[in-house]
């Protein structure tokens, strides 16, 4: 019998059974499936093996803003492979078998549904597709924390002197005003932390708000001013050694977002250096602090801020100076 030995027939064989071959990836939340062809955009010349299949995605749902990790389970998977997340960002994966592998991503700000894309490399390095999942991204859900406004905090009718918010002139002005509502006002015993606010410390070096539930860092890190996304990848850094060491006894700590951040602010604060309550994070610098959440769609070195000094928000690029950071998980 004749036997070909043509090579290039013989890729082409591999091709056209692969451009037949279909891959099924269970759709989010919903228990149909979705079926798609794929066409691998190169052999390279080499021996194309099995097809690489993803099987799952979870969780399906994250807060927007809030870094979350995913786990991404299949069979024949590249230990190249990535995932980016539509409107977000997300790290190198870890942890990566033929099985499956770890990735953290932070969703942007618009709610809805996400695409989480996994490629077997960077499209720049001849990367395509292996299979996608739709996320839902929601509104993060953490109770606020009050702003530090003070009863005698009031201003009244045609002057811009602080006066008592239970004065008649400040009534007159206007009978909401921030120091008359609130948790400052109705939880203002300060023994647990400033006025409305509630801490208590998780280990030597951490510090729990009991309003929101959130354990952050009392230290913080100066970052270096380094151009391009220097600031970003440097803070994921101090994230991943942090974990590494179970800060606190915690392995899951991330970057805030500019929500989480703000809620530590203190705008009664009358220290002018000092936006944030001493007496809980003694270690803060006056200064700026990083978040986790781009402020421009598409540039990763664009980030949120949060002033410790004057209270604003903002965003900046990665060569802005040199931010601090405090983690938060």
């Amino acid at each position: 019998m004749h036997r070909n030995s043509n090579p290039k027939l013989s890729t082409l064989r591999v091709i056209t059974a692969l451009l037949v071959s279909t891959l099924t990836l269970m759709a989010c939340g919903g228990g149909g499936t979705t079926t798609v062809t794929r066409t691998p955009t190169s052999t390279g010349g080499s021996t194309l093996g099995a097809v690489p299949v993803i099987t799952s995605i979870t969780p399906t749902s994250a807060q927007a803003g809030v870094s979350t990790q995913f786990t991404v389970a299949g069979t024949d998977i590249p230990l190249t492979s990535i995932v980016a997340l539509s409107g977000g960002t997300c790290d190198s994966p870890t942890n990566a078998t033929a099985l499956g592998f770890l990735v953290t991503c932070t969703p942007g700000v618009t709610l809805g549904a996400a695409a989480a894309v996994i490629n077997n490399n960077t499209l720049a390095n001849g990367g395509w597709w292996i299979g996608q999942q739709t996320v839902t991204i929601t509104a993060s859900g953490i109770p606020l924390t009050d702003t530090g406004i003070s009863a005698n905090q009031c201003y009244g009718a045609g002057s811009d002197i602080l006066i008592s918010c239970s004065s008649a002139a400040a009534i007159a002005l206007n009978a909401q005003q921030d120091g008359m509502l609130g948790r400052d006002v109705d939880k203002s015993d300060s023994t647990d932390g400033l006025l409305g606010s509630s801490y208590s410390f998780s280990g030597a070096d951490c510090v729990k708000d009991n309003v929101t539930g959130l354990i952050w860092q009392r230290a913080s890190t100066t970052l270096m001013a380094l151009p391009g996304n220097s600031q970003n990848i440097e803070a994921v850094g101090y994230r991943d050694a942090a974990n590494t060491s179970s800060l606190c006894g915690f392995a899951d700590w991330r970057l805030p977002t500019p929500t989480e951040l703000q809620s530590l602010l203190n705008y009664g604060s009358s220290n002018p250096l000092f936006a944030i309550d001493l007496n809980w994070f003694s270690l803060t610098r006056s200064n700026w602090y990083i978040t986790g959440t781009q402020y421009l769609s598409g540039s990763s070195a664009n980030v949120w801020v949060v002033d410790f000094v004057k209270g604003g928000v903002n965003g900046i690029g990665a060569s802005g100076g040199q931010p601090e950071l405090r983690l938060v998980r």
